[in-house]
């Protein structure tokens, strides 16, 4: 089973990241952490992290969905939410 999850900016409520794991919620935000620490520039994702953190702030993380085809839902949810706004 896969998890799909969301990131949000817990200082705007915004959500800005979609991604999936297999691994526990509070695993795969650690990883993203660590990899901001270690590479803040490297890409959008950890810029924006490096950018909360850098505020005194974490990152949230919250389950979309449980799933066994995870490819289909991951696009389903960045396009859902992309047309949120």
């Amino acid at each position: 089973m896969t998890n799909i999850y969301g990131l949000y900016d817990p200082r705007t409520s915004v959500l800005r990241y979609v991604g999936k794991t297999i691994k526990t919620l509070s695993y795969r935000l650690g990883r993203h952490l660590r990899e901001t620490r270690y590479s803040p520039n490297k890409n959008y994702r950890t810029r924006w992290i490096n950018n909360i953190l850098n505020s005194g702030n974490v990152p949230e993380i919250f389950l979309i969905e449980e799933t066994n085809d995870w490819e289909t839902a991951e696009k389903k949810w960045i396009a859902y939410f992309r047309a949120l706004g």
